[in-house]
């Protein structure tokens, strides 16, 4: 699944996707090298976005079951919102958000 955003500093975003299956992030860094990041659990699906002050990207996921966005911040601690209902089958809109 999509999932680009500017993962490190730089003027252009990084070609990202997220796995499913796997619950992690594949990052194509500026030097060309793929990065993997586990991050989520399976079934999550991808939630990237400028969830905190700062110039980068937050991983994070959307866990439909609990309806709960699962938000890794700069410090790395993860910052859980619950918002949405998963059981209707809400899917997460990612963007740079106030």
């Amino acid at each position: 699944m999509p999932a680009i955003g500017r993962y490190q500093p730089g003027d252009y975003d990084n070609l990202a996707l997220y796995r499913p299956s796997e619950g992690a992030y594949y990052i194509r860094w500026a030097d060309e090298q793929i990065g993997r990041i586990a991050y989520g659990a399976p079934g999550d699906r991808p939630a990237p976005g400028y969830c905190e002050t700062g110039r980068l990207t937050n991983l994070a996921v959307y866990r439909q079951q609990s309806s709960t966005f699962h938000i890794r911040r700069a410090d790395n601690t993860v910052a859980p919102v619950v918002f949405g209902d998963g059981t209707r089958g809400d899917i997460p809109a990612v963007g740079h958000f106030q």
